[in-house]
């Protein structure tokens, strides 16, 4: 038509071929789609059109982050004006029994029942993954209880569970983690006090495979807190033990443990009984790689003198150097007779052995590093794959 742009009837045209193609899509395709937005957005598409008033409502993942709303200069710190009404109203509306995804962010929470209905009402959805991020200033209060229900099954479908825990009971710390049949990540990190009972960590799967336990005091040096910790994991492949202090471990059915780091702080004060760490190592007899902290070697000293410290070769050779061991690295080398000695033994009976890295201290200048690099290439090796490495 005269005076008409052609082109602009035409976009307008295409335009409304491809909205009625994407109302055409089935809700479970829309949801799929809009998954990959906040849920903020996801709500707001309500107001599209008729036929996406009620998409929103089917939604599986959940996401709650209030960073991704306005604040006011100076109000940074306060709560966000509606945002737990929000959360409210998406729960409400939302109809799935299952859900796979809750996450929330909330800088600070004005109710703290509130949070706990949330957290329950995700739990009764059968999420399979829920993570919560609340200011660190602001900790819950000790009114916030989670109880294991009495029929031993707490979260059915959770695989990844990171915790933090302040000075906790051991109600908890005895029962959750031995009642998440699907878990498979668990990540703890716990402060202690020097008040109170032992604190008990009791953790049973059948499906875990990584674990992380990070143990904190208020003491630190001189502190009195105490932990014990049981192990019962047989699909267990990674451990990672970070502490102040050196706890009871007892450890069972860990058959495919292959990666252990044990990074625990052992100081000249410590009370502890130094057979600790002895029994610990031995029952990790069939892991493939084992890093462990100055304070782990440290507390499995005996009363000798500097004179009668040494490298004593056993009778029998450890079952992990003649099939599992294939990475060994030795820090703070100065080319001592023992020392040589150790590398010597290590070497020869490492049949699996893949690389040995040596990391010479500091004091070790470079000839010397040269003399002890061509003594240690000499050396004869089980492993004929085995490299070396010296730094």
């Amino acid at each position: 038509m005269p005076g008409w742009d052609t082109t602009l009837i035409m976009s307008h045209s295409a335009l409304r071929v491809k909205a009625y193609r994407i109302n055409a899509l089935p809700d479970s395709v829309l949801c799929h789609i809009l998954s990959y937005l906040p849920t903020k957005n996801v709500v707001a598409t309500s107001i599209l059109a008729r036929r996406w008033k009620l998409v929103w409502t089917s939604l599986q993942k959940l996401y709650f982050d209030d960073r991704q709303s306005r604040r006011l200069p100076g109000m940074m710190g306060d709560p966000m004006p509606g945002f737990e009404d929000f959360i409210e109203r998406v729960l409400t509306g939302t109809q799935p029994m299952n859900i796979t995804i809750f996450f929330m962010h909330c800088s600070k929470l004005v109710d703290l029942s509130s949070f706990h209905l949330w957290v329950c009402s995700a739990v009764r959805r059968n999420a399979r993954e829920i993570e919560l991020y609340l200011d660190q200033n602001h900790r819950l209060m000790s009114d916030f209880l989670l109880k294991v229900p009495a029929g031993g099954t707490c979260f059915p479908n959770v695989k990844i569970l990171t915790m933090q825990l302040e000075s906790p009971d051991n109600i908890l710390t005895e029962k959750l983690f031995c009642s998440c049949p699907s878990l498979e990540e668990l990540s703890i990190q716990a402060y202690l006090n020097d008040e109170g009972p032992t604190t008990k960590f009791v953790i049973s799967s059948s499906t875990l495979k990584q674990c992380t336990l990070w143990v904190e005091t208020e003491g630190e040096m001189f502190t009195q807190a105490e932990y014990k910790v049981r192990i019962t994991a047989p699909s267990l492949e990674r451990l990672h033990i970070m502490s102040d202090i050196f706890g009871k471990f007892v450890v069972h059915d860990l058959n495919s443990l292959t990666d252990v780091i044990l990074d625990i702080v052992y100081g000249e004060w410590s009370r502890v009984d130094p057979n600790r760490s002895i029994q610990l190592l031995q029952q990790l007899n069939n892991t493939t790689s084992l890093t462990v902290s100055y304070g782990v070697l440290c507390q499995s000293r005996f009363e000798v003198t500097e004179e009668q410290f040494g490298w004593i070769e056993g009778d029998i050779v450890p079952n992990c150097l003649l099939e599992h061991v294939k990475k060994i690295e030795i820090k703070g080398v100065e080319g001592d007779e023992d020392e040589l000695i150790l590398v010597e033994y290590l070497l020869k009976y490492s049949s699996v052995l893949e690389v040995m890295v040596i990391c010479f201290k500091g004091s070790v200048s470079k000839p010397e590093r040269r003399d002890i690099g061509r003594s240690i290439l000499q050396v004869q090796r089980d492993s004929n794959s085995c490299k070396l490495e010296l730094v």
